[in-house]
């Protein structure tokens, strides 16, 4: 899509089958405004990642009411690193935490120097994916 637009962008999961999407939280508050009751066959999509946001009070259930059945996860990632970098576990109404790094994803906290700190001690992040 050349530029976004919600309506569009549901009528590609359709039509492509797709089963996973990973978009920004103005992308997804969208697809949830969307004011005319979408019908299309969305069933082939199994999760929906919103990066950089945690879930309001009742976010997750219109998007399974008006939209579709899948599941919802909260994630991080920069472009340049193969993102998605972390992931929420899926379906959690109330996610609280951009999750954990995924498999294909390699991170660490250095100090200033470059040499590794615990997970207990502040620093820098670097990941690798």
């Amino acid at each position: 899509m050349p530029r976004f637009s919600p309506l569009e962008f549901l009528k590609n999961i359709q039509e492509h089958k797709v089963t996973i999407f990973c978009i920004v939280p103005a992308m997804f508050m969208a697809l949830l405004s969307l004011k005319e009751q979408v019908k299309l066959d969305l069933s082939t999509l199994q999760y929906a990642v919103v990066f950089r946001r945690t879930f309001f009070s009742g976010c997750a259930q219109k998007f399974s009411c008006d939209l579709s059945r899948a599941r919802l996860a909260n994630g991080w990632g920069m472009t340049e690193t193969a993102a998605p970098n972390t992931i929420s576990p899926a379906g959690d109404a109330h996610v609280r935490s951009i999750g954990r790094f995924t498999a294909a994803m390699q991170a660490k906290i250095v100090d200033q120097q470059g040499k590794n700190l615990s997970r207990d001690e502040q620093g820098e992040l670097m990941g690798k994916g």
